[in-house]
């Protein structure tokens, strides 16, 4: 199989709320980034994806509505319905199959312009759009908790598990918390890192993080 590579990536910052910017100025943003970091312009693009979901954007083949910003007059340009991972494996196969080369994936979601539990609601009853009291937070809890138990790593109760952002870093990722107080638990609190005594050279080598009270 041919090798293909990432060369250039651009990412807007992570936030609650942007209402200073439309969907567009912020796709618009990261293709600029991406790439300044890839080196190239966008004359060295030959093909352009662009991926949204339409559940959230509230309304149908979303991912269209970004193809001028994202640099697809002039080159094929194909929208997909789904999240970014979906739309690089999409940009892959089209690498593989030989009829294309550079390939610039968008993807996008504002999710502040959204009811998030309405929509997410839909995903349970996407025919008839019944109130079924369910949403993604507590269906991704459910799967989550149902996995740790079935691997092994189930935590004792109580415990935490947010979004943490390293010293220096520009995204999160989340993880487990222990805490002794519960109230001391609130957005920028600072934690510290505890390991497993023998390390795998993986993330699973930190055991938790321990709040700092």
């Amino acid at each position: 199989m041919d090798r293909v590579a990432i060369v250039g990536v651009g990412q807007t910052k992570h936030e609650a709320r942007k209402k200073e910017y439309s969907f567009s100025e912020m796709v618009y943003g990261a293709v600029k980034m991406a790439l300044e970091d890839a080196g190239i312009g966008i004359d060295g693009i030959d093909n352009v994806i662009t991926t949204s979901n339409d559940f959230w954007d509230g309304r149908t083949i979303s991912s269209m509505a970004t193809g001028d910003m994202s640099g697809g007059p002039g080159r094929n340009d194909s929208c997909v319905e789904g999240d970014g991972t979906f739309g690089a494996f999409y940009g892959l196969c089209r690498i593989l199959s030989g009829s294309y080369g550079t390939t610039l994936v968008t993807a996008y979601t504002k999710g502040s312009k959204s009811v998030s539990h309405l929509i997410t609601n839909a995903a349970f009853d996407p025919i008839h759009m019944r109130s079924l009291g369910l949403d993604m937070i507590p269906a991704c809890a459910l799967q989550a908790r149902r996995y740790m138990t079935r691997s092994g790593i189930a935590k004792p109760v109580p415990y935490a598990y947010g979004d943490l952002q390293l010293d220096g870093a520009d995204t999160a990722f989340s993880y487990f918390i222990e805490y002794k107080d519960e109230s001391n638990l609130k957005i920028g609190a600072r934690v510290e890192a505890v390991f497993e005594e023998e390390r795998t050279g993986t993330i699973k080598d930190i055991k938790h993080f321990l709040l700092i009270e």
